[in-house]
């Protein structure tokens, strides 16, 4: 009688076979490892850059008290003027900028062509499409007609913030973002003071006019400086706004890097038993340190 034999395979096939997986177990843990490994260093840099923004940011704000401290210590305030200071806040040494808010754009009475050319100069924007974008903002601070039962009637809305143009029909975020640093809602009234207002600003409220305005920036410290040019009814030196200001922080990280910090600030008259001052609005964001402020 024969007997049936049923053989899986000789032994150096087995030995083999558990050696490829052996290899592909291996394989397999090393790749696990690296991923692990991998997360572990992003998380480990996340932490990083949590902490250094989280230091960066308690300078700024320790700067900001340093520098209002030293303005609100002089017995003259200086009126229309932009102010520098740097603030040695533990071996860090921090730029501090600090203009009245009375030389931004305030978007409460803002008219269709300021904010057209302010478009075309600080976004670059096509005069249609300029044009076209801010007479929808224009339109949407208007507000809308709603039927009552009385009749028809318009409710106008407000900019509470500078954030809320990103609700306007055709805004988006690039165009925001170049315009943003150059309105302010803080300040109610029509004109600019051209002595504190940013070079966008100025180019805004007197398009076609570069070479007057970059005199004009040139020698605008100085008294006497010619701001006749610009129209009236837009610009005035007017100290009105006197107790707002926004301040511009540069604290440097380290690797390159910078945080910036720009805060909104009013002044307080009845400071006897509290801050003399109150934040209005605050943001921050880090950056590279050649990036151009935005």
């Amino acid at each position: 009688m024969k007997t049936a034999h049923c053989f899986n395979g000789s032994a150096p096939q087995r030995r083999g076979m558990a050696l490829v997986a052996v290899l592909w177990i291996v394989a397999a843990l090393s790749v696990m490892a690296l991923a692990l490994a991998g997360t572990a260093r992003v998380q480990l840099r996340a932490g990083i850059v949590q902490r250094d923004a989280a230091s960066g940011v308690a300078a700024g704000q320790a700067a900001v008290a340093l520098a209002l401290q030293e303005m609100l210590a002089q017995t003259e305030r200086p009126r229309g003027q932009v102010l520098e200071a740097q603030i040695q806040w533990q071996d860090t040494p921090v730029q501090v900028h600090i203009a009245p808010l009375s030389g931004l754009l305030g978007l409460a009475r803002i008219r269709a062509e300021t904010l057209t050319a302010l478009l075309q100069a600080a976004a670059g924007l096509p005069a249609d499409a300029a044009e076209a974008l801010a007479q929808a903002a224009i339109d949407w601070r208007e507000g809308a007609d709603i039927v009552l039962q009385e009749g028809q009637r318009r409710i106008r809305r407000r900019f509470e913030a500078v954030e809320d143009l990103m609700l306007v029909p055709g805004m988006d975020y690039a165009i925001y973002s170049r315009i943003a640093p150059l309105l302010t809602v803080e300040v109610s009234g029509a004109t600019v003071d051209p002595r504190t207002a940013p070079p966008e600003v100025l180019y805004a409220l007197a398009p076609g006019q570069q070479a007057r305005v970059a005199a004009y920036l040139a020698q605008r410290s100085q008294p006497g400086a010619d701001a006749s040019f610009f129209d009236p009814a837009l610009v005035g030196e007017r100290g009105g706004t006197g107790n707002l200001y926004r301040l511009h922080v540069h604290v440097p990280l380290g690797e390159g890097t910078i945080l910036r910090l720009v805060s909104d600030v009013a002044l307080r008259t009845d400071s006897a038993r509290r801050l003399p001052w109150v934040v209005l609005r605050e943001s921050w964001q880090i950056a590279a340190a050649t990036t151009p402020p935005g």
